[in-house]
């Protein structure tokens, strides 16, 4: 059995990010204050693009411990989540 290979979607990270704090109800600024960014930084991070910037590793880690979200998650998006042949609860 070979070990799944993750992919570092770029461009994804940048919607992800955008998506979670959506969802969470926390604005760039209330977001940015709990992950130790600055505004600016955080809108870097939600931006796609050239003009975007990859969050270091550490900022994931920060993430995760101050807002409780799934740092693998906002990296890979549904590969964090591997699916298993034969081991869904349909029994249809």
């Amino acid at each position: 059995m070979s070990t799944p290979k993750l992919s570092l979607d770029l461009y994804g990270i940048a919607n992800r990010l955008q998506s979670v704090r959506r969802s969470m109800g926390l604005s760039q600024v209330e977001w940015a204050e709990k992950a130790g960014v600055s505004r600016l930084t955080q809108m870097r991070y939600e931006r796609e693009g050239e003009d975007g910037q990859v969050p270091p590793l550490s900022y994931f880690s920060k993430v995760a411990s101050e807002l409780g979200v799934d740092w693998l998650h906002l990296m890979v998006g549904d590969q964090a989540t591997p699916k298993r042949r034969g081991l869904s609860n349909d029994r249809s």
